[in-house]
């Protein structure tokens, strides 16, 4: 059995620009967008479905506190948020560490 990681999901909600926000599932999802971790190969493609389907909550609900993954999956997510194609952007870079930390300081279930 694979080992199963929590990551918290912080509620913070990042100002990009007057128009434009980003919350925690933004985050997960353009990392997905950007990252060949999720779009080189079959088990990439399947990898982007399982964490797309854990931000899928009806709009006006509370978003998860927190989610499960495995270790693959996190290995995978880690991989793309400590290494993102092409950089952050350069404006709001330091205002997303509380995503990229709340992913590499998931916490091992017991």
């Amino acid at each position: 059995m694979a080992d199963i990681f929590t990551i918290a999901v912080p509620e913070l909600v990042i100002v990009i620009s007057e128009d434009q926000k980003m919350d925690f599932a933004g985050f997960i999802r353009w990392t997905i967008a950007t990252h060949p971790n999720f779009n080189q190969d079959a088990a990439g493609i399947r990898a982007a479905a399982r964490l797309e389907r854990k931000f899928e909550y009806i709009t006006g609900t509370e978003p998860p506190k927190s989610f499960d993954l495995d270790t693959e999956d996190l290995q995978r997510l880690r991989v793309a948020v400590e290494n993102p194609q092409g950089g952050y952007p350069i404006r709001p870079a330091h205002r997303m560490l509380p995503f990229v930390d709340a992913v590499v300081d998931a916490q091992q279930k017991e």
